[in-house]
């Protein structure tokens, strides 16, 4: 489909724009900061129209999904004290 390579390549290149929190029960995932997606869009020359802007929400959709399920290893489940 057109666009996709574009909108691959920035959302590799926005990698840096993805907003984490952490908690007690360890680091999630929030989503994108689209303020330095824009910025990053601007640099690279690609224009940010409704398509790419539905496909970079599906892959922030996705990425922080699998992020956010990652199995967690803490040292109780390692069979340590904790």
């Amino acid at each position: 489909m057109p666009g996709n390579k574009q909108t691959v390549n920035l959302f590799n290149a926005a990698s840096t724009c993805i907003n984490y929190v952490g908690t007690m029960d360890g680091i999630f995932a929030m989503g994108l900061n689209w303020s330095g997606v824009n910025m990053i869009a601007e640099v690279l020359g690609v224009k940010l129209t409704p398509g790419i802007i539905g496909k970079l929400k599906a892959l922030e959709a996705e990425y922080t999904k699998r992020f956010n399920n990652k199995k967690k290893t803490t040292p109780a489940t390692k069979g340590g004290n904790a």
